[in-house]
């Protein structure tokens, strides 16, 4: 079996697919971006194939831009550093080997970076920032090596520091080690001042309310797939319609059949994820190319169709993720209830024998609070009367 080559290969393969959940995503990082506000930790989060990855690869070529400005002014200046959170194996959660990641991110000058191209400003970059080896780097304490990288950053001036498969962070031993790994997140944003966004499936949910602290700093943006609803077919797979339409576009030569009339059966075998339908239909097309003038049929469609159980298992993952925050929209009631306004706000004159006293708003004076008559005179006006 062959496969096409790169430049035959469709555009809705190899660039980014604009689509209403991708755009509205993308333009909330970016308003976080400009705003300089408190908030220094943001979490992306989605389930898997919902498009984490090319949101993230857009958002770095969008602070490319952004920088692009200042860096003329000042080539000291990278637009972002990053690193990819590894798993930690069978050895445990590193640190040291995040840090050095996110240290070659920001040009950090290295001893082996004959390897690749130095940047423009390297020699300068030496007057300024030590150079390092990778054996010193290693034989460097967690602490020492926080310290090189808190002034890496306040020297590249970077305008968000990026951790992608973020959910590695959750791989510790106990629920206080989760705790401590929250903590120094927290405690890394609060040294370098820095926007810290992090990427990860929906395991990031169990990270996003351990501590009020990190309540306070941080910034949640949902990334979902479509949800289909049974109650409005047509107005739900809408906007899922209007992604199989952009493939449509790109495919209507590689096709026999028309896309659009199979949007049920995309959405089905995507499980509502445009990652996993456009891996679905790359496998699709590759298979189509194997023989000359051949293309993509319904029949190569259910052949590289993700299995039953593998689409059950992305479903239920899905649907825990969206309980989370579907569960944040319906906690009105109950913090008026805890902040106590709830319980003010229902009071009326006219109580029944048994419910508790009625309190008044806030700030709303009532009559028996203030004396009247006689008794608010001055002693000499009571004289006097």
């Amino acid at each position: 079996m062959t496969t096409s080559n790169v430049s035959e290969t469709p555009r809705c393969f190899t660039t980014t697919l604009q689509h209403p959940h991708f755009a509205s995503s993308l333009e909330r990082l970016l308003e976080l971006v400009r705003m300089k506000t408190s908030t220094k930790i943001v979490l992306v989060s989605g389930p898997t194939g919902a498009g984490k990855t090319t949101l993230r690869e857009e958002f770095c070529r969008a602070l490319e831009t952004l920088a692009a400005g200042e860096i003329a002014i000042d080539p000291e200046i990278v637009p972002y550093g990053g690193c990819a959170v590894k798993a930690p194996g069978p050895t445990a959660f590193s640190w040291k080997d995040t840090y050095l990641q996110m240290l070659r991110s920001l040009h950090h000058p290295f001893a082996d970076s004959r390897l690749m191209a130095p940047p423009p400003d390297a020699e300068k970059a030496q007057q300024i920032l030590k150079p390092l080896s990778p054996e010193a780097a290693q034989r460097l304490s967690n602490d020492r090596l926080f310290r090189r990288l808190q002034r890496t950053i306040q020297h590249r001036r970077p305008k968000a520091l990026i951790f992608d498969e973020a959910q590695h962070l959750l791989r510790v031993a106990s629920s206080q080690s989760l705790v401590n790994q929250l903590e120094h997140i927290k405690y890394i944003a609060d040294e370098t001042q820095t926007l810290h966004v992090l990427f990860g499936t929906y395991e990031l949910t169990s990270l996003m309310d351990l501590s009020s602290a990190l309540i306070r700093r941080r910034e949640v943006v949902h990334f979902p797939r479509y949800i289909y609803d049974a109650n409005d077919p047509a107005g739900s797979l809408e906007g899922f319609a209007k992604v199989v339409a952009e493939f449509a576009r790109d495919l209507q030569n590689a096709c026999d059949f028309e896309l659009l009339e199979e949007v049920p059966y995309l959405y089905q075998g995507s499980v509502g994820c445009v990652g996993v339908l456009r891996d679905w239909l790359f496998r699709a097309f590759t298979k189509s190319t194997g023989a000359p003038g051949r293309k993509i049929t319904k029949g190569i469609l259910e052949q590289t169709i993700l299995a039953s159980s593998d689409r059950l298992e992305l479903i239920k993952d899905a649907k825990a993720g969206e309980k989370y925050f579907s569960s944040r929209s319906l906690c009105d009631e109950e913090y008026l209830k805890e902040l106590g306004f709830l319980a003010l706000e229902d009071s009326s004159p006219g109580a029944t024998a048994g419910e508790a006293p009625k309190a008044s708003k806030p700030f709303t004076r009532t009559p028996h609070n203030d004396q009247t008559g006689l008794g608010t005179l001055s002693p000499d006006r009571n004289k006097a009367a």
